[in-house]
């Protein structure tokens, strides 16, 4: 598992990988976001119930989980 998010960091932490806007393109993000890694949230279903849980990424509005 740290093997992936440290994929994750080796890939959009990279200098320069949103520079040309293809790969925020591709993922839906604007232009001006900074990867952050392990991102506590709480999710909450319908019933009212709610989960925290850790996201490995978050880009913009964009969650990333490695698995």
């Amino acid at each position: 598992m740290y093997q992936l998010r440290a994929l994750l960091m080796n890939v959009f932490c990279y200098p320069g990988v949103f520079r040309d806007g293809r790969v925020g393109s591709i993922l839906d993000v604007t232009p001006g976001h900074t990867p952050i890694l392990d991102v506590e949230r709480a999710f909450h279903s319908q019933m009212g119930n709610s989960d925290r849980t850790e996201v490995d990424m978050r880009l913009g509005h964009l969650l990333i989980e490695a698995n």
